[in-house]
């Protein structure tokens, strides 16, 4: 063992217990009275056995108040091993809880297609309560390459991965047309067919691409052929999320919602987080989008 030990000691007359310590070969490195009671000494850790043997008997309180130098490895080891089994584990805890993800939360007009984008997310071998491996601009690219978004961005914020992603925006040309089909998932809400033939109600709900109305009439009990007149309107849900650097109005973020997803649209609900200087807003609303052909 190469290391010294310093030791706080009280008691009576003071300078006999230094002199007896070192006609006892023990090595006095600092010697330091604090009061007529007290003193502090450093001596090689070597003599500790010792320095005990000789003040035996002796009406004198000793404490280890401090080691330092080198010491045997096995002793620094056995000594801290608690600390060391702890720190492995919290750096290990760490380095787990950082890159697992346990929630997957979808945002903007994307949403009404959060299971589509969790099936992307699968297939590159992300899902709910497992580790993140992958990397973000791969599965951004892989959920644009779809063909039913115009924007995608994702992050991981701790243990929760946030995508955003809005739906491509179609205009709706009133044209000819043998059917119409749905250009989002959603409910429908309200339907008037002028001519064709209804294979949807409203109340039910269509996924993007589904046929809603068909471009035929029973006459006679014949199937004819004609194009379609049709409107139906659809709502969809979503989910928005806004970090802003102070704290604002339902107005504000209203306008923002229908800049940025649609015009027709209402909030459901809204909750606010404060966290060190930002201020993060979830916005869950309903759009609602009108379709329609012929004319």
């Amino acid at each position: 063992m190469k290391g010294f030990f310093s030791y706080k000691i009280t008691g009576l007359n003071l300078d006999f217990l230094i002199e007896k310590l070192k006609k006892g070969g023990i090595p006095l490195y600092l010697l330091k009275k604090e009061d007529k009671k007290t003193l502090i000494i450093t001596t090689s850790a070597k003599t500790e056995k010792k320095l005990f043997a000789i003040t035996k008997g002796l009406c004198y309180n000793i404490i280890k108040i401090g080691e330092s130098g080198v010491f045997n490895l096995k002793e620094f080891f056995v000594k801290r091993l608690s600390l060391i089994i702890f720190a492995s584990l919290f750096l290990f805890s760490t380095f787990l809880f950082r890159n697992f993800v346990v929630k997957i939360e979808v945002f903007g007009t994307g949403y009404s297609k959060r299971e589509e984008i969790k099936r992307v997310l699968e297939e590159n071998g992300v899902k709910e309560f497992s580790f993140f491996t992958a990397d973000t601009k791969t599965i951004e690219t892989k959920i644009l390459k779809t063909g039913d978004f115009s924007f995608c961005s994702v992050e991981k914020k701790g243990n929760r991965l946030k995508i955003n992603a809005l739906l491509t925006k179609k205009e709706v040309v009133k044209e000819k047309s043998y059917a119409l089909f749905s250009n989002t998932d959603g409910k429908i809400i309200s339907l008037k067919v002028f001519k064709g033939t209804a294979v949807k109600k409203v109340g039910d709900f269509v996924n993007k691409g589904e046929e809603i109305v068909l471009g035929y009439e029973l006459i006679n009990e014949e199937k004819k052929e004609v194009f379609v007149l049709a409107e139906v309107k659809i709502e969809t849900e979503n989910k928005a999320e806004f970090i802003f650097t102070k704290e604002v109005e339902e107005e504000l973020i209203l306008e923002i919602l229908k800049e940025e997803f649609a015009e027709d649209l209402v909030i459901e609900r809204i909750n606010f987080t404060k966290t060190d200087d930002k201020y993060e807003y979830t916005v869950e609303f309903k759009s609602y989008f009108t379709l329609s052909v012929g004319g």
